[in-house]
């Protein structure tokens, strides 16, 4: 029923890059993120791994809900 791009292909990691870069940008928005100096470092990515920092519960959960809704978002306008 869904189609996407097959694991391996040329256009997989073009393709994951716009997409996680959906994530990075709302995050970079919200007040709550941590910063060293000019540096965002609220959201650290390694391959597919995503790791969100924040100083309070408060602050990470209105992350995550960033990240749900953003999911969200994504797989429906892929529909």
């Amino acid at each position: 029923m869904f189609n996407g791009v097959r694991q391996g292909s040329v256009l997989s990691p073009t393709i994951f890059n716009v997409f996680i870069n959906v994530f990075i940008v709302r995050l970079r928005h919200l007040s709550f993120e941590c910063h060293l100096r000019s540096m965002f470092i609220g959201c650290l990515l390694y391959a597919d791994d995503l790791l969100l920092i924040c100083p309070s519960v408060r602050g990470l959960q209105t992350m995550l809900d960033v990240c749900v809704s953003t999911a969200d978002l994504s797989f429906f306008q892929c529909l």
